[in-house]
Formats: C-alpha cells, structure tokens, sequence
C-alpha cells in the first residue's frame, strides 16, 4: 500500500481484498457507513500499550469492525443504536467468550480496547481471554495495564499472578496472588493458587493455611483437599492429611494407587503414634485394601518417617516390633541405635556402604532436584572467594560427583575417594576426576603419599562424631596454608550428638578447639544445609587453613 493513503482508503481497500460482498453491506444503509466515522482509532498503533493493541493500527481496526458488524446482526444493531464502539464490541467479545470461543473473544476484545485504552475492566477482560487461550507472553503486559489503571482489581492481580507463574516468576506470582487476597478475601482461586505456589516450594505449613483459607472461602473442590492431603502430611500432622485425603478420595478425583498408599500410610503413622504396631497395620490395611505394600516395607518407611517427625517412642515402639536388628540389614540397625541414643562416635562402614550403594541411581535427582541441595556448591564458593591458587585437591566422600564442576577448574589434580562403588561409577562417568579410589577417607588420608592444597568433603563430617581422627590425617596431607573446607550440622551441645537421622551434629567452639593443633580458622559461614521433615536444617561451612609445622 503507498504511502500517505488516506485511513479511510486503506479501509476499503481492506474490505475489498477481505470480503467481496463488504461493499454491498456497506450500501444496504449508509447509517452504517457513518457510524464507522465516529469510532475513535488513535489508540492503535500506540507503542506504550501491550503489544496485543499497539500493533493494531487504524486500518486494522476498522477493516475488523466492518467485517464483524457484516457478520454479526446484534453488534450491527449495537453499533446503529449509538452504543459507544468500545461498549458494543465489549459485549460482543464477552459473548464470545461465553461460547468458548476464546481466541475470538480475544481479537474483539484487543480493538476495544484500542478503542477505549483506560477501560481497566476491558483490559482485565482482554487478559483473561488471552490467557484461557494460552497466550500467556501476550496476557502479562494486558494484566499490568488494567493495574496501572486500576490497583484495586482483585481478578486482575489473579490474572498476573497464573500468568506470572506460567512464566516461570514465582517472586512476581507470590506477590500478585497476596495482593488478590489482600483486595478480595474471598478469592478462593487465590488463596488456592497461593497454596500451590508455597507447597511447590516445599513451604509445607504456609501452603497448609493458604488451601484453609481457600476452603474456607468456598473453595471445596477436592484438589484443594488432595493439596492440604499432602501439605499436612509433610508437616507431620498425619491425622489431618488422613482426613482430607479420605475426603479427596470419596469424591473420587485424582484417586489412584499412589494417592491410596499415602492415605494408608498416615492412617498407619496416626495410630502408630497412639497404639501400636498392631493397630497401625489394621488401619493401614483397611484403607490400603489392594493397594498394600508388603509389611516390611511399611514398617522401614513409617519407622524413618516417625523418627524424622520427631515422635521417638513411637519409633521405638515400632523398630523393636518389627524392623530386623540382624547384621543382614546395616541400614535399619544403625538407624534404629541412632534413635535409641546409642553411644556412638561414627556411622559404621557396613551403613554407609550399603546406605550408598542403594541410594546411588537417585542420588542426584532427590537431592538436586527435589530438596534443592548446594552445599558443594556453596563450599566451593566459600574456597574461590578465599583463595585462588589450589592446584591439588582431593574431594573425600565424592559419591556421584556433585562438588566437580566446581573444584576441577584451575586443578591440576583432583581426586575423588568414597566408600560406595556405585557411587564412584556415578563419578567416574562426570569425566571430571584424575584418580576415583574407594576407601575409607580418614585411612585414605593416612596411607596415600600426596599432599593437597585443597581438603574438599562436602556433607562428609555429618558421620562423624570424633573429629580428632580425621583433623590429624587431613593434616598430614597438608602443606602450611592449604585449605580444609568442610561443612557440619550444628548443635549447642558439646562437642557432638548423633541425631536420631543417624548424622551427628556438632558445636562449633568445641570443633574449634579440636582443629586448633593444626589449623587456624579461615572463614566460617552458617547455612541451611537441606531440609529434614520440612525443617531447615541449620549448619556451618568451615574453612581452616594448614599452621605452619
């Protein structure tokens, strides 16, 4: 089209090359061409609206009206009473929309609001149309317009906060989502949403008053059952999730054999915590039905997840009754000791090996990606930001080789060493070592004949009570100013506990004082280690570095 033609050529050169039978309609009664004079066109094409409107220019714009008022009857007549343009296309859109037809709803309802650009309702509309459609990336600036023009729009924050945690924004989603519940406190859809968001986030207990809040609300569709099912079963209240997943299954949505094996299982621990085994597997039988696990492996999980919670005489109770104490089973032994408060000073090799071993394939993913876990990570930014030059390392209780992305560069040798031959053929498939050995790290530390700049051992000293050991044997390996990087979970009773998870815990003036015959402090920092029962577990990362002989 040449330049400088006039808009209302460039119409009916549109309503020509579009529909050949435009014109006639034009004709049948020429109140319908002067009622296209009157719509207002600036706002299309304006570059400071969402990119839905801005790109539509006054061209666009009429050429659609036309052809939708030769189309439609209704919002023909709409247009012909006088109904303000924006107003007959509104309702027009809303129509549509009413029908399912949501990416038509959506294109009306972009060039009313081109028409009418400080409709804050029409934007929201617009938004909501664009997002049921799955034009996310498009919904986003329409939902931010109809705030701009309206902060009090409780949908509209709605709108932004799905759209924003479409788009992978939890921070901007979060907000948005308080924001809808702050303006309407019965928005169930937000409160819902705000649940979903904590509870992806493993922020169990928040997730668990935003689903009661929505339920409150009137929100009683059984998702939001089957969410605060699962919410207040990592929280450990174990008789309320059994109640809102008995409520969720007899509403028969989303129910299926995992769903029943975790109702069965809180019906287990809920009467493991009052009665005893006997109870616990009636109840966990009645609800399971078909869908029963074998016994033992229903006792192994209730019996970590009884002493994660906290609830140690249940524990007890159970482990005594049923979990094996024979030297078949190293696991379930030193776990059980861990519980009873054994006298110990470190987790047994036969544990760690066997515990390892069994843990290898999944290793990666259950921490990574679902707990969120970056201690090594986190170490070795502690080590880069103090020192840079550290050619030899060697990283004890390497397992799958998480920490050797971040130690390899700048080495010009680094080792890994472990206990568990599964875990080295993890590692060894990183390509990232020089030298995998399997052993013992303290007898590592005391056999080998190299010395390293850098002592890495990431979530290692957590199976160890005594330090002392091992402090000498690192020592050994160390010229003066090498690096000792490690980190502890930690504690205020001295010097050390082992915890019923069958990792010790340590206090830190006590570590001090047990490090201070061979090193002196570098950097000391605290941290949340991971998560344990849907608690932060509290920790240190420590550097210390090698005294001069």
């Amino acid at each position: 089209m040449v330049r400088g033609v006039s808009a209302a050529a460039r119409v009916r050169a549109r309503e020509q090359d579009s529909d050949a039978g435009l014109h006639a309609w034009l004709e049948t009664d020429p109140h319908r061409r002067d009622s296209l004079a009157f719509v207002p066109y600036a706002a299309g094409g304006d570059p400071s609206l969402p990119p839905v409107v801005s790109r539509l220019d006054a061209a666009e714009i009429g050429a659609r009206i036309a052809s939708w008022r030769a189309a439609s009857a209704p919002l023909d007549a709409l247009f012909l009473q006088g109904i303000p343009p924006a107003a007959a296309l509104r309702r027009f859109g809303l129509t549509h929309w009413s029908m399912n037809n949501v990416r038509a709803a959506s294109a009306i309802l972009a060039v009313a609001a081109a028409l009418a650009p400080n409709d804050a309702a029409l934007w929201l509309d617009l938004g909501s149309t664009l997002h049921a459609s799955g034009e996310t990336a498009e919904a986003r600036p329409v939902f931010e317009r109809a705030l701009a023009l309206d902060s009090g729009l409780a949908r509209a924050w709605l709108g932004l906060a799905l759209v924003a945690n479409a788009l992978s924004d939890p921070e901007t989603a979060e907000r948005a989502f308080a924001a809808a519940l702050k303006r309407d406190p019965q928005l169930s859809e937000a409160a819902f949403g705000l649940g979903l968001l904590c509870f992806e986030q493993r922020r169990y207990a928040e997730a668990v008053t935003h689903w009661r809040r929505a339920i409150a609300a009137g929100g009683l569709h059984a998702l939001v059952h089957a969410g605060l099912g699962q919410a207040l079963f990592f929280t450990g209240d174990f008789s309320g999730a059994a109640r809102e997943m008995a409520t969720q299954i007899a509403g028969g949505v989303g129910v299926d054999q995992k769903l029943t094996r975790r109702y069965a299982l809180a019906r287990f621990l809920e009467a493991a915590i009052v009665a005893d085994d006997v109870a616990a597997f009636s109840a966990y039988r009645e609800a399971a039905k078909a869908d029963a696990e074998d016994e033992a492996t229903v006792a192994r999980t209730a019996f970590s997840l009884l002493s994660a919670y906290g609830h140690r005489d249940a524990a007890i109770r159970l482990g005594r009754a049923r979990l094996p104490h024979s030297d078949d089973d190293p696991i379930q032994r030193y776990l059980f000791d861990a519980v009873v408060g054994e006298k110990l000073d470190r987790a047994p090799r036969d544990y760690l090996i066997a515990y390892f071993d069994r843990f290898a394939d999944t290793f990666d993913k259950q921490l990574v990606e679902v707990l969120g876990y970056d201690v090594p990570e986190k170490l070795a930014r502690l080590v880069a930001a103090r020192r840079s030059e550290l050619p030899r390392a060697v990283d004890l209780g390497c397992g799958t080789g998480l920490a050797a992305r971040h130690l390899r560069l700048g080495r010009s040798r680094l080792v890994g060493v472990d206990l568990s031959p599964r875990m080295l053929a993890k590692a060894a498939k990183r390509r990232a070592y020089d030298e995998l050995v399997e052993a013992d790290m303290i007898a590592f530390l005391e056999q080998t004949g190299e010395n390293f700049d850098l002592v890495f051992a990431a979530d290692v000293l957590i199976y160890l009570g005594a330090l002392d050991a091992f402090l000498a044997a690192a020592a050994r390996v160390m010229p003066p100013g090498a690096l000792l990087a490690f980190n502890v979970e930690t504690i205020d009773a001295a010097p050390y506990a082992l915890l019923p998870s069958g990792r010790f815990a340590h206090e830190l003036s006590a570590l001090r004082d047990a490090a201070a015959a061979w090193f002196a402090p570098s950097a000391e920092q605290a941290t949340v280690l991971r998560s344990e029962a849907s608690t932060p577990v509290e920790g240190a990362l420590i550097l210390l570095e090698r005294r001069a002989a």
